[in-house]
This record gives structure tokens, sequence and C-alpha cells, in this order.
């Protein structure tokens, strides 16, 4: 059985599990306590969050290669949270741009791009890390909930090419789970 496959097996158990029993398997509702730096890696593609060439505003995020440079490089910003149902939600800043990662015209539509925005208080720039904590060969996976639409961030279609945009879609699709911050 491939990886891909594995952690298919495993996502759908999670979630029957957690329908069955009424258990939710997430944490992740206490506020970080420093600003984190790192890539947003995706679980099953094994690619990068990454700017465009024409990387600013509303340019579409992209799933790219981790290379190592700095446009893949991101800062979940915990110095002014936003707190809403329980759960403290953050802007996601790029070191190239210093723009957040958000959702195209604060759209709550399934398949809404996920942009690079200037940084501003507003809903749809906010998201929030929910971890997965399941015992598993893939622990601690995580997935980012926007606050304005509650739909998580993937590469369009849950594609695994190279320069594929990034959408975002009801939580419980494909291909949504990308590394800790």
């Amino acid at each position: 059985m491939s990886v891909k496959s594995a952690f298919r097996l495993l996502h759908r158990a999670a979630l029957l599990a957690a329908a069955v029993t009424g258990v939710v398997v997430f944490t992740g509702s206490a506020p970080a306590s420093a600003d984190q730096v790192g890539r947003l890696v995706n679980a099953i593609t094994n690619l990068c969050a990454d700017l465009p060439a024409n990387s600013f505003p509303g340019a579409a995020l992209v799933n790219n290669p981790c290379d190592g440079s700095t446009t893949q490089e991101w800062t979940m910003v915990t110095s002014n949270p936003a707190f809403w149902k329980g759960r403290y939600y953050y802007h996601l800043v790029n070191f190239v741009s210093n723009g957040c990662i958000g959702v195209a015209n604060g759209s709550r539509s399934e398949g809404a791009a996920v942009v690079i925005l200037n940084c501003g208080n507003v809903q749809n720039e906010y998201w929030t890390p929910v971890t997965i904590t399941q015992p598993s060969p893939f622990p601690n996976l995580t997935i980012w909930a926007n606050l304005g639409s509650g739909k998580c961030m993937r590469p369009r279609g849950g594609d695994a090419q190279d320069g594929t945009p990034m959408e975002q879609i009801d939580c419980d699709g494909r291909n949504i789970f990308w590394n800790q911050l």
C-alpha cells in the first residue's frame, strides 16, 4: 500500500470514528505564544505553498517543490489573533511579499482561490491550525481553516502538479493536510 493510499485510509477512518463516536480528534485551540516561522508543506503532495512570479496582491498561492527559497517561508503571526467560537485565528504572512494568505474577495464558496493579499483586519485573512492527533504513521498533521468561510486550503482539485494554484474547500476533502508551521 502506498503512503498516499494509507493516508487516505487513515483519514477516512478518523472521520468515521468521529462520526460514530461523536468524538472530535482535533486540537489547537490555545493561542500560540510566539510567532512561528516555517514552510507550509502539503502532507500528500509533499509540495510547498509558494508565491507565483507575479506575487502581490491578489495572485493565487501555488503549490511548488520545496526548494528552500524565501518565497516559501511563512510566519504565523501571533501578536493579534482573532478569537471566534473557541478558536484562535492567525495571519499567515509571507517573508518576501509581507502579504497574508487570504481567500479572494472574501468568498465563502467552494473552490474560491486562495491568494496573497495586503494584510488587514478582515476575516478572510485569518486561519486557524487544527491539528489531528491520531496514532498513525502521520502524526500531528494540520488543516488550515479560514475564519471567514470555515473552509480549508488545498491545491486546486487536490492536484500534485508543480504550480497548481490553491483553493478553499470543505474541510473533509482530500489533500487538505499540511505540516505544522
